[in-house]
């Protein structure tokens, strides 16, 4: 064996040694670096339906249920006393006849690169025709999709249909002033695709102005959030693409 073989096979062997040999917190970020799973529009473990049963009120703000542990919401929605103290989180959902049920909260989750949140629940929820998460869109929204139509859910009023909305710069879609809807108190309103193949689709959380947060660009934060602190649920992907024909 020559000397560039013998290097060859000594790097090899060390190579080899040190991943055999890893320490769990190695095999840990492994795992949460993989590229999340995109499910099929029959395979949604939702109701295909028109819904508004995965909205949660916050008191000044709004939120959507994407896991049984978790909301959805904007960051600035957080204050400071929530971030102290999450139990304080008003998070509330309303039944179909008006009633309202208290989900408590137990911490929460700010994203750095854009006005996104998470709230985790202390219990998770049970998913039923009550209550039950949303399918969130894992593709970025772009300018050559065109003006798409959109449902802006803000429980309990609402939901606003068919409001046209484009896909706008640093990882935000936007609505014309014409066709803005809600006001003060629906900063981190669901923005969703309703479609009949996979049913509501969440693709942006209200930021405010006519401005939303596109949700595909923080996917691997979102999952990776949910992973480390909840291993037992999972958020439910989906791709645009299988979309469009509802939505043009």
């Amino acid at each position: 064996m020559d000397a560039k073989m013998l290097k060859l096979c000594l790097t090899l062997s060390a190579c080899f040694f040190i991943f055999t040999n890893a320490s769990p917190s190695f095999a840990k970020n492994a795992v949460t670096t993989q590229k999340a799973s995109f499910i099929n529009p029959s395979q949604t473990p939702f109701s295909t339906n028109p819904r508004k049963d995965y909205g949660v009120h916050l008191g000044n703000c709004r939120g959507a249920v994407i896991a049984p542990s978790w909301i959805l919401t904007a960051k600035h929605c957080i204050t400071d006393k929530r971030k102290r103290k999450p139990g304080s989180i008003p998070a509330r959902f309303f039944y179909k006849g008006g009633a309202k049920e208290r989900l408590k909260a137990s911490a929460v989750y700010l994203y750095k690169k854009a006005d996104l949140a998470l709230i985790q629940l202390t219990t998770p929820i049970h998913q039923s025709n009550v209550l039950q998460p949303v399918l969130l869109l894992g593709t970025p929204l772009k300018a050559k999709h065109g003006s798409l139509p959109m449902k802006k859910l803000s429980v309990p009023i609402g939901p606003w249909k068919n409001i046209p909305v484009r896909a706008g710069k640093k990882q935000n879609a936007y609505i014309s002033k014409e066709d803005r809807r809600g006001g003060p108190g629906t900063s981190g309103s669901p923005w969703i695709f309703e479609t009949a193949i996979a049913g509501d689709v969440l693709f942006a959380v209200t930021h405010g102005s006519g401005r939303g947060v596109l949700v595909a660009y923080a996917r691997k934060w979102l999952d990776k959030t949910v992973k480390r602190h909840t291993p037992g649920e999972k958020l439910h992907w989906i791709r645009l693409n299988p979309l469009l024909p509802d939505l043009n």
